[in-house]
Formats: C-alpha cells, structure tokens, sequence
C-alpha cells in the first residue's frame, strides 16, 4: 500500500505492543497483512531483527521508518522496558513533526507515560478487530493530494511500450488507465467513420431500394441493432467487467481489460456501420 510519495517510509504501519497482548495483535497483523498494508511487526522480521542491536535498530522504526505507530496501550505495555523505548522514540517522531503519528488502542484502563488523555484513542473493548482494521485501512490510505498526485505523474498509455511500463508499475487504478488506453488508441482509428457520421456522409453500398423493399430492410436493420444491443449488454454486465477488473482489493487481469476494450470497440464501430448503412 505504501506509494512514491510514501517511499521514505519502509512500513505503513508499527506495532507497539507487549507480548502479553500477542495473541491480539497478531490476528490484527494478519488481516492487515492480507490487505497488503506494510506492517513492522516483531515475528514477520525475525530475519532482520536476527544479531541487531534490537535499541538502535527499533529507535529507528518506531522513529523514522512507518508512516504510522499503532500503539496498544495496557497494564501489561506501561511495565516493560522495550514497549517504553518503542513508545519514546514513537513520541520524539510525533514531538518533531508536530502531526498525528501515534495512533492509540486501548485493551484497558491503564494510563500511559507521556500519552497524553486528549489524545483521540480506539477502544478495543467495544470495538471488533474487524473494524479496527477498517480503522486502520482508512487512515493509511492515501490522501486526496496524494492521489492527485500519482495522477498528474501517470498518463493514459497510447502505445503497446506504454502499456507495458504501466502494467510493470501497477500505479493505483493502474486497470482503468489500461482499459482507457485500449479505447484510446481504437477510438483514434475509427476517428474518419465518427466524422463522416457527424457529417451525415451517404456512401452508396449495394442497389437502389424499391419501396416494396424498404420495410423489410427497415425490419432487418432493427433486428440486427437489437442483436447489437444485446451484445452491448453482455460486454457492460457486472461478471464481465469483475473477470476484467478484479473484485475489490484483487489486481485486474490486463488479458481481459484488453478483451473486453476491443469488444466493445467493436460494438462503437458496428454501431457505426449501422448508421452509415441506414443513411
């Protein structure tokens, strides 16, 4: 979840906890883990944290490397040593940028050294960690400026170079400017028919009509637009667009976002050969 403008930061998130409370917070680090937030938690780093100077090493964390510190404050957390060293270099961060960076779970009553009680917390006794992680998922997504940001830096591609950067980058909503630029570039080569319908431009095709003749092409013209229409509607429908976009929080298929912009430029140029050939 973390993007360029987050790239100083390693983690979106730190947990500080202690290890009484484990059995909490790991199902929390797992669901928020599945939703592809970058968590900075104890047994996902056994690796890192193998032979480190565990002081220096998590002064810089809970300092410098997460956008966020989700502190779970409790009896248990105000009497360790390490969640005290966690919690002050959490609080040097929070001092220095002068902005929110703590965010504070209460598990009980217990009050804090330094945290202060107008501090807005959770309460994880009358909230579900399903909602906490909601909680969470919301405060570490990115910013209306941030998104505008991306957008200024991410253009719709026009050529099969540009696609291909854009799925090798997968930016935000990276499906959508993939299925823009596959109409973009159908749309450019259909261009001279959209004109001669803006024109209302006859081309003689076939022989003259006699006017026994016409109401029967008039029925067949309709017949097939209802055909056309039909095929519309099974490009637009809800499984179609999911199989090419992804459910909510998967990835997109760009071999289906592809398939589905060519069809329906292909229904834009049938209704377009529609028109011309009732013209």
């Amino acid at each position: 979840m973390t993007t360029d403008s987050d790239s100083a930061f390693q983690f979106d998130v730190a947990l500080s906890f202690a290890g009484e409370d484990r059995e909490y917070v790991d199902t929390l680090a797992d669901r928020l883990r599945t939703h592809g937030v970058k968590v900075f938690y104890d047994r996902y780093e056994q690796p890192t944290l193998w032979g480190k100077d565990l002081y220096e090493h998590l002064d810089h964390v809970y300092q410098r490397a997460a956008r966020y510190c989700v502190l779970f404050a409790s009896e248990h957390y105000a009497r360790k040593v390490w969640t005290n060293h966690e919690r002050k270099s959490a609080q040097a961060r929070a001092l220095r940028e002068n902005e929110e960076y703590i965010l504070p779970v209460r598990l009980d009553d217990t009050e804090i050294p330094g945290l202060r009680s107008t501090v807005g917390y959770i309460d994880a006794r009358s909230t579900t960690s399903d909602e906490l992680v909601d909680l969470i998922l919301q405060k570490v997504q990115q910013p209306s400026e941030q998104v505008a940001s991306i957008a200024a830096r991410v253009r719709v591609p026009r050529t099969a170079e540009e696609q291909r950067q854009l799925f090798a980058q997968q930016p935000p909503g990276w499906e959508y400017l993939l299925f823009a630029g596959v109409l973009a570039q159908g749309r450019d080569a259909l261009e001279p028919k959209w004109r001669d319908h803006q024109l209302r431009y006859v081309r003689r095709a076939g022989p003259a009509l006699s006017d026994a003749e016409v109401p029967s092409f008039i029925q067949a013209a309709f017949r097939e637009l209802a055909g056309l229409t039909s095929n519309l509607e099974r490009i637009l429908d809800v499984e179609a667009k999911e199989r090419a976009f992804g459910p909510l929080g998967v990835p997109g298929d760009p071999v289906h976002i592809e398939h589905l912009g060519q069809r329906l430029l292909e229904m834009y140029e049938s209704l377009l050969d529609w028109s011309a050939r009732i013209r």
